[in-house]
């Protein structure tokens, strides 16, 4: 028997295949312009519906970013996605 709180390797792998499908980017289409590889905090926190102050209070948590200038940061994409991923809360 499982003991409850645990979780099995079914639902990880359940969580693992749900994260997956959800952080996929749709292929762009002829004629328009790939995807950006950094963004600003503005783009980001529009990205993810969120406001900038809550882009501000992730990156005190330790968001990965690219401080340029005391005011300039920018979000690598590919690296912010793989972070939020491995903080993804799967609940059954």
């Amino acid at each position: 028997m499982e003991s409850h709180g645990r979780k099995t390797q079914r639902d990880e792998l359940a969580c693992t295949q749900s994260t997956m499908s959800t952080n996929q980017n749709p292929e762009t289409g002829a004629g328009q312009p790939p995807a950006p590889e950094y963004e600003n905090k503005r783009q980001l926190a529009a990205r993810l519906g969120v406001s900038v102050r809550t882009i501000d209070n992730l990156l005190t948590r330790g968001m990965p970013h690219l401080k340029l200038t005391r005011k300039l940061t920018r979000f690598p994409r590919a690296v912010v996605d793989k972070w939020l991923a491995e903080r993804q809360v799967c609940r059954a």
